[in-house]
């Protein structure tokens, strides 16, 4: 396989993209087929990267913004592997390569490796990370059967220390575990108690986690959600003044000071989902998006704010996907 993006990371390049950037899937093209997407982190200047019949998904920024990792899906969802392509959608590459699932890749804070999830060796989903030197392949976590549930949307620390995921159990909770680098220290970071949660966020500065936290009815029909950034290390909790009505695909942070929602109205019949700024200072709320499609799995990276952009994003719910039928 060859290396080329990871020239911009051993060297620590200087990001030479202009000022804050967005990038995201959307679906605007033909209303069926994701492809990925960038914009100014104002909703401007909207440019498409990827154009195929694939479903690309799951972007997310390098640490040095040169380089985005993504998801592309088979026709069929039932396989999908890791790319990495550069920042004006060329030179693109297949760095897992199975006959698997492997997707919602995150970038380490030193750009030298991305967590991934994948069922290469376990039906479950399981996360793993990928040297993109060595094309070596670990195993972080290890649920063995149904009985154990799925791990997903692997997030790196930006102090290159921890990793939040989150666990489901075959009831269709989901919540919040966090574990080393290396797969250690595997703990829950919110109790399993019933409620789903999704998109868990490092901060830039690692202390705290923003995740998503949502009410399923008897039938998984959603009731209600709610977005909260906890203290890491410390008892704080922010519960973020978002719509009754909204309900959200995927969060991200957007520097310091504010967080990109993608979110759809709950009781809309075509439930459109658009990306939003949340002002974290003034809990004001701006829409970027407002396109005829979908547009989600959104990540924020800025030349003024080194290295915040690696989170990854997950724009499928794989454990439900698996089930679906072939296309």
């Amino acid at each position: 396989m060859q290396k080329t993006f990871i020239v911009g990371f051993l060297l620590l390049m200087v990001s030479f993209i202009a000022d804050a950037k967005i990038v995201f899937q959307s679906n605007r093209g033909d209303g069926q087929t994701y492809d990925i997407y960038v914009m100014d982190d104002d909703g401007s200047n909207v440019e498409r990267l990827t154009d195929n019949p694939f479903l690309d998904a799951a972007p997310t920024w390098s640490p040095d913004s040169l380089s985005i990792a993504f998801e592309r899906v088979a026709k069929d969802r039932q396989t999908a592997d890791v790319f990495v392509m550069n920042r004006y959608g060329t030179a693109s590459e297949n760095i897992t390569n199975s006959p698997s699932i492997d997707a919602a890749p995150s970038w380490s804070p030193d750009g030298g490796a991305i967590a991934f999830i994948s069922t290469r060796d376990l039906d479950p989903l399981n996360i793993y990370t990928v040297d993109l030197l060595t094309d070596e392949v670990t195993l972080l976590t290890d649920n063995k059967g149904a009985e154990d549930g799925d791990t997903d949307e692997p997030d790196f620390s930006p102090d290159g220390r921890h990793i939040v995921y989150t666990q489901s159990t075959p009831r269709m909770w989901r919540t919040l575990h966090t574990m080393r680098v290396d797969g250690k220290d595997q703990n829950e970071f919110i109790r399993s108690d019933g409620l789903f949660r999704f998109s868990p966020q490092w901060s830039p500065d690692s202390s705290e986690i923003l995740y998503g936290e949502a009410v399923y009815g008897p039938n998984l029909e959603p009731l209600s959600e709610r977005i909260i950034i906890d203290g890491w290390g410390v008892r704080s909790r922010r519960v973020l003044k978002t719509p009754q009505n909204w309900i959200s695909a995927t969060l991200s942070w957007a520097g310091t000071k504010a967080v990109l929602i993608a979110a759809a109205e709950l009781d809309s019949p075509d439930r459109q989902y658009d990306i939003y700024r949340y002002d974290l200072l003034t809990d004001t709320i701006t829409n970027l998006t407002n396109s005829p499609g979908d547009d989600y799995g959104q990540d924020w990276i800025s030349d003024r704010i080194y290295a915040v952009g690696y989170a990854g994003k997950l724009a499928i719910q794989w454990g439900a996907l698996k089930a679906l039928p072939e296309e």
